[in-house]
């Protein structure tokens, strides 16, 4: 019982979306980068298959813990110790691309973190400074923005879920708000996207769809029924249709401001009830391991470094779709941006 107890405390940690493949494994492989490296590394190792090649280019990424690498492990200094846990990653989005990244989002963070400090007595015990605060450098050539799953409460819902007998799919209270604020939530998602816009001033934003972590076929999956899998895919769904609205209604003055639908997807077959998961899944070894260090217990339903490598694939194939967009990467920028 005193392990359970701990694991619901600990699985009520999970950021993002309870944002973010394969079992928990042990502490990452490798040596830890230090957050001064994390802030403009540039990774020279070869491109990933279906990404153009971003060599040289600036990458900044803003947002949740979907944008920060949460799950990817090889984790920043500074951003996995007991009380500062943002788990930026090295291993997380533009990882072997040749991009040079800069890292200043956090887990758990929700849209207004983008301009007021995040502070959290277990998470963010010292405060993050607001993200476009800390992103002061000349303007960036590509932008990523992943911000929503903190603001419907996606990690406390899917707490619900997987600590309740009941299936919580059959409770209008837990589906019905949930929903209800994924689909209200265009307006304020189309702010922050003009904001980051008018504060950033580089040349590309992106917005990539939230991943799929389920698959609305999934079988039993540990403590998640089938029912509350096809659930969570819905609720993706309708965060997903709220983060392409905001887009649209931003870019009606910040035309350089893009959705990436493909991202919903390119975890298919590698979801947390598949054979062969890219998402850290909740089967009971799993929820063993979060139990026993938090740090593990916040990676729960979020992709490993095998998911961001996905991810950046699949956002690689689209902007190969459109040419457009990957030439304005190249083009000179008017400013310097702040």
């Amino acid at each position: 019982m005193a392990a359970a107890c701990v694991a619901a405390a600990t699985i009520a940690a999970l950021t993002g979306l309870a944002q973010s493949g394969g079992p928990l494994a042990g502490p990452s492989s490798g040596p830890t980068p230090t957050l001064t490296e994390g802030l403009g590394q540039k990774d020279r190792t070869a491109a990933l298959p279906g990404v153009p090649v971003l060599e040289g280019s600036t990458v900044l990424l803003l947002g949740d813990s979907l944008a920060a690498g949460e799950g990817g492990r090889n984790y920043y200094n500074g951003t996995d110790d007991p009380h500062q846990r943002c788990h930026r990653s090295a291993a997380g989005w533009f990882s072997g691309t040749g991009a040079e990244v800069t890292n200043v989002a956090c887990s758990r963070a929700i849209i207004r973190n983008l301009s007021e400090p995040q502070q959290h007595p277990e998470f963010n015990e010292h405060a993050e400074a607001a993200q476009l605060d800390a992103a002061t450098y000349p303007a960036p050539d590509l932008t990523l923005v992943m911000l929503g799953g903190n603001d419907i409460r996606f990690a406390e819902v899917f707490n619900e879920c997987v600590l309740s007998d009941v299936d919580c799919s059959t409770s209008l209270a837990v589906t019905g708000q949930a929903l209800e604020t994924a689909n209200a939530l265009s307006s304020r998602l189309a702010q922050a996207y003009s904001k980051v816009a008018d504060t950033v001033k580089g040349r590309v934003i992106l917005v990539p769809a939230y991943p799929q972590f389920f698959s609305e076929a999934a079988a039993e999956c540990g403590r998640i029924s089938p029912a509350e899998a096809r659930f969570a895919v819905e609720l993706t769904s309708a965060l997903n249709r709220s983060l392409r609205a905001g887009v649209e209604e931003a870019a009606r003055t910040h035309p350089n401001i893009h959705f990436v639908p493909t991202t919903e997807h390119a975890l298919n077959g590698h979801g947390a009830c598949d054979p062969d998961p890219y998402v850290h899944t909740v089967q009971p070894t799993a929820l063993i391991g979060a139990a026993q260090q938090q740090s593990a217990a916040q990676e729960l339903l979020h992709p490993t470094a095998e998911g961001y490598a996905q991810l950046t694939a699949s956002l690689g194939e689209w902007l190969t779709m459109n040419p457009a967009v990957l030439e304005a990467l190249q083009q000179p920028l008017t400013g310097t941006g702040r």
